[in-house]
């Protein structure tokens, strides 16, 4: 960003895209200030006509504000074009800088000739926020397909998947298992206890008046939330996952490189994305992650005639490879 590269900070700290933004859009700046905006007992912003404005010195004129308003209006992503929203570039939305963390763009460089991956803190806040390179796009996209394909989706590694997530549901059940006989044993006990308690008033050993009330509701409340929990639990065990044949797991592995190597941009991403959710770009590395429950709904909803892959992808637990790239490719400053 030009004004950090060039010494400026807001309060000491570096600009940022969203702190542009809020210049751009408060009123204080264009010298209507408003007061009894924040109700202070609920903290939550009061109803417009209920604010008092006062008038204090300007620092950007009526003019210029409203025309730089009415810009960013234009430039809303629900009124700029589709194809200038969504990105067919491979890893975009996936991709994310080693360095600080941050997701990571595409820019270009000779006047669009060359495509790059940049980090958005470089971005945003310019190169004192992250040291990071910006990654030549088609190399990267090449190391990073050909590491799934060739390392991570084989027949070998989606078994070694697989097989450690049939004991992370094995493991699940039991403790699941575990919390319901508790909550059994808490129940009946609550029982026993409703009992007695039924027993003491019709005996006349205690009256039934508002604190034995009160006592019996009590009872029935715990009883109620522990069956509550009860039901969550049986709820959320785990579907049997069966053991997949060789046949079938090379069978998968073609399908899955087929998807992930398809000429149409947009069939390769979206298999990419049901498969992985998080590309790390390191000094001489490339670490990537994914939800397996992903791999998981992807095989339980494969159609063998179609030789489709169906997904709505979730969060389970991780997959992870780690794809060495020393020596790397030729990142460049840019």
């Amino acid at each position: 960003m030009q004004l950090n590269n060039t010494g400026y900070r807001m309060r000491g700290q570096p600009f940022t895209m969203q702190k542009v933004h809020i210049i751009l859009s408060d009123t204080l700046y264009n010298g209507d200030y408003f007061f009894n905006v924040i109700d202070s007992k609920t903290r939550e912003i009061r109803p417009a006509d209920e604010w008092i404005k006062t008038s204090i010195p300007p620092i950007i004129n009526a003019h210029q504000f409203e025309l730089v308003k009415a810009k960013r209006e234009a430039r809303k992503p629900d009124k700029a074009p589709i194809q200038r929203i969504l990105s067919k570039k491979l890893l975009t939305g996936l991709i994310k800088c080693g360095e600080c963390g941050g997701l990571m763009t595409k820019t270009t460089g000779k006047g669009g000739k060359y495509e790059y991956y940049k980090c958005t803190s470089r971005c945003s806040k310019g190169n004192v926020a992250c040291s990071s390179k910006s990654l030549p796009m088609g190399k990267i996209d090449k190391l990073v397909m050909e590491a799934l394909t060739q390392k991570v989706f084989t027949p070998t590694k989606l078994q070694e998947i697989l097989t450690e997530y049939r004991k992370n549901l094995l493991a699940e059940d039991a403790e699941i298992n575990e919390k319901v006989t508790l909550i059994n044993r808490q129940i009946q006990q609550i029982e026993e206890r409703q009992k007695r308690l039924i027993d003491a008033i019709e005996l006349g050993a205690i009256e039934l008046d508002e604190m034995t009330l009160e006592r019996t509701q009590d009872l029935k409340r715990s009883k109620e939330a522990l069956l509550i929990e009860k039901h969550k639990l049986q709820k959320s065990d785990n579907d049997a996952f069966p053991e997949l044949r060789t046949s079938k797991l090379e069978k998968l592995s073609k399908l899955i490189s087929s998807k992930l190597l398809s000429a149409n941009p947009e069939t390769a991403k979206g298999y990419l994305k049901l498969l992985v959710d998080k590309v790390i770009v390191k000094e001489n590395a490339i670490e990537m992650k994914g939800p397996i429950i992903g791999l998981v709904q992807a095989i339980k909803a494969k159609d063998e005639k179609s030789e489709h892959l169906n997904q709505v992808p979730t969060s389970l637990m991780v997959w992870r490879a780690r794809r060495e790239s020393n020596p790397r490719p030729g990142f460049g400053n840019h």
